[in-house]
């Protein structure tokens, strides 16, 4: 008997997606996967076998994460919170909620919730750090609060384009900024040139090599998620 396809959100989900996999590591087996059956809707696997093993990957996966945010929010509870603390919670979190796109649908907005209270936080305290604002934004873009995705990926944007005039984008933000330039800008040459300059740049043997690679594979390859932009065409600039 076959398996019934679980549905999946057609709203902005590649960056989602991604903004989670660089936060949390995903296991790049598994996100390669989850992104190719995201941007073809018709995709299965070829044996219902293969299926069945995936989603077992992502059971154990999603089970050890409930774990770690636990004896996150254990720590926190005893000792306090701390920066690093929280940057890793919410990103468990974040992962989480891509998890509970296949495997529980109705612990998805919670996580995503908790993830976004953190990252307001997070920004507060650290402004200047792109990763932070790139997830905030994500995470409302997830949520579908739109007027918040919109002011938020206004500001990240701002932030960006200083960083780049002033020549301390560093590759993680460049990966965020491909991200916001094909997704949010639908500049795709724009997005290639930043992780053309990753791949130059980045130690060939560190995941946001491998990352970046299969992301600029993926836009190579012409195929367009089904989310639409948050806002008009124009491009941040180079």
């Amino acid at each position: 008997m076959n398996k019934k396809k679980k549905p999946r959100s057609s709203k902005k989900t590649l960056i989602v997606v991604l903004a989670a996999v660089v936060a949390v590591g995903m296991v790049l087996s598994t996100v390669i996967i989850y992104i190719d059956y995201i941007r073809k809707p018709n995709y299965t696997q070829k044996e219902n076998a293969d299926q069945e093993s995936f989603e077992r990957q992502l059971q154990a996966e999603h089970e050890n994460l409930k774990q770690e945010a636990r004896q996150l929010e254990k720590y926190i509870e005893d000792y306090g919170p701390s920066p690093a603390v929280l940057d890793r919670l919410a990103s468990i979190y974040s992962g989480l909620a891509e998890y509970a796109r296949w495997l529980d649908a109705e612990s998805r907005p919670q996580y995503l919730e908790k993830a976004a209270e953190i990252y307001r936080s997070l920004v507060e305290e650290e402004p200047q750090q792109v990763k932070y604002q790139f997830l905030l934004y994500s995470t409302y873009a997830s949520l579908e609060q739109e007027e918040e995705a919109k002011q938020q990926v206004g500001s990240l944007k701002q932030l960006l384009e200083q960083k780049q005039a002033g020549g301390t984008l560093e590759n993680l933000d460049r990966f965020y900024y491909a991200l916001v330039l094909d997704e949010v800008d639908s500049d795709r040459q724009g997005a290639l040139d930043q992780l053309s300059t990753i791949l130059d740049t980045e130690p060939e043997d560190s995941p946001l090599y491998s990352y970046a690679k299969s992301y600029r594979e993926q836009l190579k390859s012409g195929d367009k998620p089904s989310g639409e932009p948050t806002e008009g065409n124009s491009s941040p600039g180079n």
